[in-house]
């Protein structure tokens, strides 16, 4: 179903790319809304392309910034993992707030 706005027909990946975007800039609290950001860009990208739409550079950003958190958080996960309790050299780990 295409969309109309002023006579026109507009992206309709446009919506799930803006949606994607913010999801992903939510990351940063946890990281459920980077996933949410990275599926609603994917599926703004795929439905654009499939209505010969460009893609829209939103959804891009989306991808991007969700992948960067996703990867900052196993990194995380990995260093609490592999450095718990002071790690091989017994020197503490220093985790800063926030």
């Amino acid at each position: 179903m295409a969309n109309y706005v002023d006579g026109g027909v507009t992206n309709p990946g446009r919506d799930l790319g803006i949606a994607g975007f913010v999801s992903s800039l939510l990351g940063f609290v946890v990281f459920i809304p980077a996933v949410v950001g990275l599926v609603l860009s994917l599926m703004s990208i795929r439905r654009s392309k499939s209505s010969g739409f460009p893609v829209s550079a939103l959804a891009i950003a989306g991808i991007v910034i969700s992948a960067a958190w996703l990867v900052l958080l196993l990194a995380g996960i990995i260093a609490a993992v592999t450095f718990r309790g002071g790690g091989v050299t017994g020197v503490p780990i220093i985790i800063p707030p926030g």
